[in-house]
């Protein structure tokens, strides 16, 4: 199975939000930012059978975004696992059991969370995923939940 880590775009900071981080939404270029990439991701042909999103707001338009723009509005489910303080190499094992048999999940998270679960995966190692950045790990098959890194794209490469 191949994983695409995929962080929301950017959102309004802390300063211009006055309610809830979990609905803390994405900013006007933030929107614009990931609409820009999905195009991208879209114009590469991965195999992509679910888009697993958390349901904050900033994450969640960005997998709607994403599967608007895929023209799969179907493919976008809502998954706390992938809620900041959740998001471990635990809770991934756990939100995928539904999807064993899927060639390509998206996953739409949070740092620093998504990076330290990919960081997981493939062993070790430091890396950071920018905002509206993309990764994709390939998981091995018939292990325990490990992988390798095959890219990490940062949204102005996409």
């Amino acid at each position: 199975m191949k994983l695409y880590f995929f962080r929301h775009g950017p959102a309004l900071s802390r300063a211009e939000w006055g309610g809830p981080d979990e609905q803390r939404p994405l900013s006007d270029d933030g929107a614009e930012i990931t609409r820009a990439v999905s195009r991208r991701i879209a114009g590469m042909g991965l195999s992509i059978d679910t888009i697993l999103a958390s349901p904050y707001v900033r994450a969640w338009d960005t997998g709607t975004i994403l599967a608007e723009v895929l023209g799969r509005p179907d493919l976008l489910v809502s998954e706390r696992a992938l809620e900041p303080a959740r998001f471990t190499r635990a809770a991934l094992e756990d939100a995928l059991a539904p999807y064993a048999g899927s060639a390509g999940v998206v996953l739409i998270g949070h740092e620093p969370s998504m990076s330290a679960v990919i960081s997981g995966l493939i062993g070790g190692g430091t890396l950071a995923l920018k905002k509206a950045g993309l990764a994709r790990v390939d998981l091995h098959p018939g292990t325990p939940l490990a992988g390798e890194l095959r890219w990490l794209f940062p949204p102005k490469m996409l």
